[in-house]
């Protein structure tokens, strides 16, 4: 990452009371809550990305404003592919403080001294976020001291060999982090008495998968279904119940 440009001021300035006048003074009111942006991925014609102050959501998440510039505008010049492409686009991504089971900690800190932006996290719907990052903190603590208490299953979806194919579920969630989690879902609910059990998907970065299984890999999604109790359990806790995991072999 690297630190954020100020954005320099208008040559001429628009006319006062114009939409134009009140679109730069926006704009210049959030580039000075911009803190960093990725130029220094590398990409030589790709979007930028700018970051904002990242803020508490819950009790180990950071909140972070993403700001995607098109590469038309950083250009300065405009492709015929690229005419009707968003000029500028803002999601709401979170990254992971400390680990969900972990106490104490100062989150307004934290979160103010968060820069962690190479490894924040998507959400399909918000609730799913905490709760999933939770249930991947236990299901990957469990993996490695083998103690695992819930169902578990590994596929890979292998269109090369036409079929699937069944893989080492502990050997996969070993070589995983809370850092490569990627995304978050929660696909369906379901409500009893005392009790709710989602369904969460979750997608991880598969460089290290692909080395255990000595092949390349496209996409990885744990399928996790958890509990959560009624008055026992805030919000953002689950008791895992089964765990799923497919993986897609890239051809």
């Amino acid at each position: 990452m690297s630190e954020a440009t100020p954005i320099p001021e208008p040559t001429s300035p628009p006319p006062k009371g114009s939409s134009a006048e009140l679109g730069a003074k926006l704009l210049q009111r959030v580039g000075r809550n911009v803190i960093a942006d990725d130029r220094a991925r590398g990409l030589h014609d790709g979007p930028i990305e700018f970051y904002t102050v990242p803020k508490p959501y819950g009790e180990t998440l950071c909140r972070v404003d993403v700001y995607t510039v098109a590469p038309k505008i950083v250009r300065g010049t405009i492709l015929d592919k690229e005419e009707w492409d968003n000029d500028l686009k803002v999601d709401t991504r979170y990254g992971l403080w400390r680990r969900p089971s972990a106490t104490g900690g100062d989150r307004y800190k934290a979160c103010a001294a968060f820069r962690d932006f190479r490894h924040l996290i998507t959400e399909g719907n918000l609730p799913s976020v905490a709760r999933a990052t939770y249930a991947m903190d236990t299901i990957l603590d469990r993996a490695r001291s083998g103690k695992v208490s819930f169902k578990l299953s590994c596929t890979v979806m292998s269109l090369r060999l036409g079929k699937p194919i069944s893989c080492d579920s502990l050997a996969i969630l070993r070589a995983l982090s809370l850092q490569d989690i990627h995304r978050t879902e929660m696909k369906s609910e379901t409500e009893g008495e005392h009790s709710s059990v989602p369904h969460d998907e979750v997608l991880v970065a598969g460089d290290r998968i692909a080395k255990i299984l000595k092949m390349k890999t496209f996409m990885t999604v744990i399928n996790i279904e958890d509990e959560q109790h009624f008055g026992k359990q805030s919000i953002d806790e689950a008791e895992v119940r089964s765990v799923e995991i497919v993986i897609d072999e890239e051809c």
